[in-house]
């Protein structure tokens, strides 16, 4: 028990949106992840070069894919932090505790713990660790949490030995 690393932090909206972010770009597939922004630039020319030719019913059918791709990426940041607020472990303390054999995370309304072989993924991004219990759902641990890098290093050394699969994402 006394290689055990300790990491705290508080639940707020925005920790939580930066998980929610980091969680969604690994989850995309990359070819996806590489192609998204050279496919919206190239409908964006094609969308301008209908505009300089006046060409107004091509125009008038590019109206709504213009509003989702420059729209919803400034609407689903306001949809997580309305989402984000009704949450009851908001503005929680919570104590991560990580061993070679298990890990637990406790705060005032609950308290998990598993041991590494329950834990499905554990994904190490620039800004903390997804820790995936299931396919669809992860705990965050940001790197924040951690009293220094020495610690953050050893819970990613422990991840990398135990849990089912490790992955850098970054």
């Amino acid at each position: 028990m006394d290689d055990a690393v300790t990491a705290r932090y508080r639940f707020t909206a925005d920790e939580l949106l930066r998980a929610q972010r980091w969680s969604q770009r690994h989850r995309m597939p990359k070819y996806m992840r590489l192609t998204y922004w050279p496919v919206m630039t190239a409908f964006v020319v094609t969308v301008g070069a209908m505009a300089v030719s006046g060409n107004e019913t091509a125009m008038a059918n590019a109206v709504l894919p213009l509003l989702l791709i420059f729209g919803v990426p400034l609407i689903l940041p306001w949809l997580g932090r309305r989402q984000i607020a009704r949450r009851s472990d908001l503005g929680q303390e919570a104590e991560w505790t990580i061993w070679h054999d298990r890990l637990r995370c406790c705060s005032d309304l609950a308290t998990s713990e598993y041991v590494w072989a329950a834990v499905v993924e554990v994904v190490q991004t620039r800004d903390g660790f997804l820790v995936y219990t299931t396919p669809a759902v992860f705990q965050w641990l940001p790197r924040h949490a951690f009293a220094n890098e020495a610690d953050y290093a050893a819970c990613a050394r422990m991840a990398r030995e135990h849990a089912r699969k490790f992955t850098e994402f970054a």
